[in-house]
């Protein structure tokens, strides 16, 4: 197992208590290696992008409100095909990095079995892009969990076209989520 963590004070913590058989790589993802300007909270860390243009949309979305994106760190960049020359081809990829979805699929080259990203009512496009790049790896089925809850909404998994028009008819102020995407058989 693999954990990312681009912050220095949650990598630091996540070293000291994460257990020793997760490596854990203290680095943001995305489209190329480098470094990069990373904007964070300080009321809400946890809250943080290395796209620019959702912290400037983001400002006034709901649920975005109360965040200001007051600081910065200089952070490095790997693409997720290094992360798997180095660790190997992982079973399930978790991607929560607001905004931030689509430049981090863009340094993969190969499909992974189950990948979740956070999807954001009101930034609708951004989900889109991604299932976009997700039919470009390969030929993936789509379920969402919404909120925190630990249940699929659909009982069964839909084609991206479903998908998509699930997402678009999203409110803005509705909660957010995650949308499952399931590598079919035969990839």
């Amino acid at each position: 197992m693999v954990a990312i963590e681009p912050q220095r004070h949650f990598a630091s913590f996540l070293a000291r208590t994460l257990p020793k058989d997760i490596a854990l790589i203290q680095a943001a993802v995305g489209p190329s290696s480098e470094q990069a300007v990373l904007k964070a909270s300080s009321k809400h860390p946890t809250v943080s992008s290395l796209n620019t243009d959702f912290v400037e949309q983001a400002a006034n979305a709901p649920g975005f409100k109360n965040v200001a994106w007051d600081k910065s760190e200089i952070v490095s960049v790997v693409t997720l095909d290094d992360i798997i020359k180095q660790h190997g081809m992982p079973q399930y990829l978790k991607i929560d990095v607001e905004g931030f979805e689509l430049e981090v699929l863009k340094g993969l080259t190969t499909p992974i079995s189950l990948i979740s990203f956070e999807y954001l009512p009101g930034f609708n496009e951004l989900s889109q892009d991604v299932i976009s790049r997700l039919m470009t790896l390969g030929d993936y089925s789509f379920n969402v969990v919404i909120g925190e809850r630990a249940e699929f909404a659909w009982s069964e998994w839909q084609d991206h076209n479903q998908a998509r028009g699930w997402l678009e008819n999203l409110e803005a102020g509705t909660k957010s989520g995650d949308v499952f995407a399931k590598l079919n058989a035969g990839n």
